[in-house]
């Protein structure tokens, strides 16, 4: 049954592209250099993280970018703005996670969520100060046209998922990975297995680059960074796509994690789920108690400070061959 449905599933995919490329179904132009961030895989690549970076290397060379997400899993409905780049206009409900965190993360870039990107790109070109437009999530999203592609993969895949869901983690063919410009391959640690590494390390494409990820401690109660950790007893929880990554981030800080909990991906905290990491917290005695940026801004700020969350920050970088690229490409 798998079999039929991923034959299915890379049939109409297929099908669908090739009616793009062959300019069957229109794509849309904004006249604006255009940078999409997606992936071909199902789950969690760090979309979000490249995202933040992309948007802080074109601040710092004079470009004035806007996002469009769609914004997965969100309450509200239509076209909406999360951030006008003063204000944060939404909550993570109406917002959803990735864009309420990117409003959170970044100054004087304007935010905007709808399914209908064409229409979003045009009112923020329309509306604000922007003379480039970063989509996010958008490599499936091909009905406008883009200047640059930029495709992720996440290292820690192994080879043989790589297959069309439900056999594997692809949401469309692998090879459809090449009409993107640029492929990131991301997440590799030193938990990554080798096979792993030597097999995105021979994946041919012309333009590829491994991104690199320092993490750190920090409190978002007082604002500042952890210097020094003794944490021996850690509880460490998260509603992320990616759980397993997030915990071996944790594991190479040498933290001991004593419990770890994974909740599903966008998972809400409402009083049910805070009742039971409350009866949890009560019963061990854990030192510290830890989860994602992601994660934090939607837990009640009274519940953080009773119990002093802290969050693990990531800090990203890639060759500075890939930032000459993206400012020549556009």
């Amino acid at each position: 049954m798998k079999k039929i449905f991923s034959f299915l599933a890379n049939l109409l995919t297929s099908i669908r592209n090739i009616l793009y490329n062959n300019q069957l179904i229109s794509i849309k132009s904004i006249n604006l250099p255009v940078i999409s961030v997606g992936n071909v895989e199902l789950g969690g690549t760090g979309k979000t993280p490249v995202v933040l970076y992309l948007c802080q290397l074109l601040k710092k060379n004079n470009y004035k970018p806007g996002i469009i997400s769609r914004g997965y899993k969100r309450k509200s409905k239509g076209m909406q703005i999360v951030s006008d780049g003063i204000k944060i206009l939404l909550n993570h409900t109406a917002a959803g996670d990735e864009p309420f965190m990117l409003a959170n993360s970044l100054n004087n870039i304007p935010i905007i969520v709808s399914k209908n990107r064409y229409k979003a790109s045009l009112f923020l070109k329309n509306n604000f100060d922007i003379n480039v437009i970063v989509l996010d999530d958008a490599f499936q999203h091909r009905k406008i046209n883009r200047t640059i592609d930029i495709v992720l993969l996440n290292a820690n895949t192994p080879s043989n998922k790589l297959k069309m869901f439900p056999l594997g983690y692809l949401r469309e063919n692998f090879n459809n990975l090449y009409r993107a410009d640029i492929l990131l391959i991301t997440k590799q640690n030193k938990f990554t297995k080798q096979k792993n590494i030597n097999f995105y390390q021979n994946l041919y494409f012309h333009n590829k680059f491994f991104t690199t990820s320092n993490f750190f401690l920090f409190n978002p109660i007082s604002n500042k960074k952890i210097i020094k950790t003794s944490i021996k007893n850690a509880l460490v929880f998260c509603g992320i796509g990616d759980a397993n990554y997030f915990k071996t981030s944790i594991l190479s800080l040498n933290i001991n994690v004593a419990f770890f909990k994974a909740f599903d991906d966008h998972q809400k905290y409402n009083n049910f789920v805070l009742i039971d990491l409350e009866n949890l917290i009560l019963n061990n005695d854990f030192n510290a108690i830890i989860t994602t940026e992601k994660d934090f801004v939607k837990l009640p700020l009274d519940f953080c400070k009773k119990h002093s969350i802290i969050v693990l920050k990531m800090s990203f970088s890639l060759n500075k061959n890939f930032d000459e690229l993206i400012l020549k490409l556009l």
